[in-house]
């Protein structure tokens, strides 16, 4: 059993990388999902604001485990709504 190898595991890409690789898919809504992306904030906002220069139109939600609190610049991206 060999261990994870995080060099050969994790690419990093910038913030526009990943925005240009998400308008190339014919769709507004995204959501952030998969491992915990509010690990991540300050790199999503730089994402969402990228995406929403481009098409305003573009709505963002997160799936998240709650560990994080959003900061503000992240929270007001998000479109979801609180279901009860």
């Amino acid at each position: 059993y060999q261990k994870y190898n995080i060099e050969e595991q994790v690419l990093e890409i910038t913030p526009e990388a990943v925005a240009d690789k998400i308008r190339s898919f014919p769709c507004s809504q995204v959501i952030l999902t998969g491992g915990e992306p509010m690990m991540q904030q300050e790199s999503w906002v730089e994402v969402m604001k990228e995406l929403r220069e481009s098409n305003p139109g573009y709505r963002f939600e997160v799936e998240t485990n709650g560990t994080y609190i959003p900061e503000p610049a992240f929270d007001s991206f998000i479109s979801q709504d609180q279901r009860s």
